[in-house]
Order: C-alpha cells, then sequence, then structure tokens
C-alpha cells in the first residue's frame, strides 16, 4: 500500500474509534493493541497483511466501499 494510502485507512479506522468509546479497545481484540497505538502515535505503519485485515474491518463496518 503507497504511504497516502495507509494514512487513508488508519485516518478512517480513528474515525471509527473515536465515534463512540471503547472502539479503540474493540479493535485492538482484532490487532495488537500496542500497535494500534504505535500506528495512531505515527510511531509505525501496519504491514501490508494487517493494513487488508484492516480494510476489511472496515468494509465490515460500512465504513469502507
Amino acid at each position: 500500500m503507497p504511504d497516502e494510502e495507509i494514512k487513508k485507512l488508519l485516518a478512517e479506522l480513528q474515525k471509527w474509534c473515536s465515534e463512540k468509546r471503547g472502539r479503540q479497545t474493540e479493535i485492538s481484540k482484532l490487532l495488537s493493541a500496542q500497535s494500534v497505538n504505535d500506528w495512531f502515535g505515527g510511531r509505525s505503519v501496519p504491514t501490508l497483511a494487517t493494513g487488508l485485515k484492516i480494510q476489511k474491518f472496515l468494509k465490515e463496518q460500512g465504513r469502507l466501499k
């Protein structure tokens, strides 16, 4: 995934998490909580495989087409 696509994907995931309390905890059940914190903090980016998992998750939530 190009860097810009990763940024968009993480921004959408962050928006989803901020819509209701506890959402970051929910996504952390699927992925490493530390990884999610690092992505949101800009300290790392997800791997391609993880990016695809995030993309699938967001599509299932109706956030992506």
